[in-house]
């Protein structure tokens, strides 16, 4: 529960064990560019007023932002994490970006908002889980700021994952829920050399 009022500049520091922040205020900027967390790490409930820099940072166990707020843009470009990262009822108010990151176990986005833009998505599509809100507010990001190729991604895996009757496999089989172009093009050809 401490408040930061000025910068909070953790960049290059070493979290050898436990690195617990909850409910921490950062009134300023909060600075965690290539810091090391060797142990377990939670943000829970923390409010990231300013910009938020994990830029390069390592998470060795499980991280969790479990109902944390970011108020101003949050960079988490070419950030590992060998554990699984949770991002839980998270509220991204002015945009994210994972460009580049690297998510060894899964990462949970159940119950996010993001209002600002969310970019990344090809870096976290492979190990992310979420609800259906959360793939659904995804997707709606995507398509407003333009993003059209991660809204379809995006929108392949939601229907992939909750797959629930004979019509949805068969969406999916002959065009991929109308995103695939690639599978539209594969069943054209097949009928085409079979006549």
């Amino acid at each position: 529960m401490a408040i930061f009022r000025q910068d909070a500049d953790f960049t290059k520091s070493v979290f050898s064990g436990v690195a617990l922040f909850n409910s921490i205020l950062f009134e300023r900027d909060a600075k965690f560019g290539y810091a090391k967390f060797r142990g377990y790490s939670s943000f829970e409930s923390a409010i990231f007023s300013g910009e938020d820099h994990f830029l390069n940072a390592i998470f060795s166990k499980t991280i969790t932002f479990f109902k944390a707020i970011f108020r101003g843009n949050s960079d988490f470009r070419k950030v590992v994490s060998e554990g699984d990262t949770y991002f839980m009822e998270a509220k991204f108010n002015d945009g994210v970006t994972f460009q580049n990151a690297t998510f060894k176990e899964i990462i949970v986005l159940s119950s996010t908002e993001t209002v600002g833009i969310f970019n990344g998505w090809n870096s976290i599509k492979n190990n992310i889980s979420c609800d259906e809100t959360t793939y659904l507010n995804l997707i709606k990001n995507f398509k407003d700021h333009g993003l059209f190729n991660d809204a379809d991604q995006c929108y392949f895996k939601y229907r992939c994952e909750y797959i629930s009757s004979p019509l949805d496999w068969f969406g999916w089989i002959t065009c991929g829920f109308g995103v695939r172009l690639d599978f539209i093009i594969g069943w054209s050809i097949i009928i085409i050399i079979s006549f």
